[in-house]
């Protein structure tokens, strides 16, 4: 708070700035002149110091209104994930449930089909067995790190991902407990992700979109790193990068930068052969 502080110093040096002024011109002689602009000259001191006062007391507490209202977002935007991650695990847990049930069934017919030597029966066993492994791996329930919060994030992320058909690896060292804000850790994902998701989705040739996520801790830096398929043209300066969504004006660029920042640390973009890179640097 001592950009607030300087307010008050400032207004005070001003004040006795004034009064200083006014004592060297007038000698300090006890005139009614003189006793009444000395009463001017405190009464404006005075009142300065009482609105430098409740200047403090407003930004105080709009900077506080401002941490409350971050951190509500972030409460909200966390149950809004949670709600879906839960929701997510019940159709997980029913659909294991069905398959449960007829597994056994299941089983036996394939291993009937197997051993039986017509070929049309060994075709149909492997595509029941395909069927159940896909089955299986769309109900796993994923977990992507151990940062509960970034987990939630991946999870609601990756159905996205999987929809529009992009290929997806990820390597994410985040511990719970790491030295940074939830806010900031939440905004820095969903931002990084959805800028890659973008890039994808708009990409001109679907069939060779990809997203490799990955993060770091080394040296107290946590680094991450985003590498995606972009075949579109990208400037030499990130400041002037654009949304590819219609009516969208910026891709989160500048709200990266701001968080890196405010780690000291760095954030960079390249693009390459059709291979956007994003890194991110904080230092925790």
């Amino acid at each position: 708070m001592w950009q607030f502080d300087i307010i008050i110093v400032s207004q005070l040096m001003c004040s006795s700035a004034i009064a200083i002024s006014v004592y060297n011109n007038n000698n300090f002689e006890l005139t009614s002149a003189n006793i009444i602009l000395w009463i001017f000259v405190l009464a404006t001191i005075i009142c300065m110091v009482i609105c430098d006062i409740a200047l403090y007391k407003v930004l105080l507490v709009n900077s506080e209104n401002h941490d409350l209202k971050e951190a509500l977002e972030l409460s909200n935007l966390k149950n809004e994930l949670e709600l879906e991650y839960y929701n997510k695990m019940k159709v997980s847990i029913a659909e294991t449930r069905k398959m449960n049930h007829d597994i056994s069934n299941m089983i036996t017919v394939v291993k009937a089909m197997v051993n039986d030597n017509n070929d049309n029966n060994s075709e149909r066993a492997n595509a029941i067995i395909q069927d159940l492994t896909e089955t299986l791996e769309n109900n796993k329930i994923r977990k992507f790190c151990n940062n509960e919060l970034v987990n939630i994030i991946m999870i609601n992320k990756y159905d996205t991902i999987k929809a529009n058909h992009i290929e997806f690896s990820s390597n994410l060292n985040i511990p719970n407990n790491i030295n940074i804000n939830n806010t900031d850790l939440c905004r820095l994902f969903t931002n990084i992700i959805d800028n890659a998701i973008e890039s994808c989705v708009s990409s001109n040739d679907k069939s060779k979109v990809f997203i490799i996520l990955s993060s770091q801790i080394k040296d107290n830096n946590f680094v991450v790193k985003c590498i995606n398929y972009c075949d579109h043209n990208i400037p030499d300066n990130i400041d002037n990068l654009q949304s590819t969504k219609p009516n969208h004006k910026g891709l989160g660029i500048e709200i990266l930068k701001n968080i890196t920042e405010s780690y000291s640390g760095d954030f960079t973009v390249s693009c390459e052969d059709n291979t956007f890179t994003t890194v991110a640097l904080l230092k925790i």
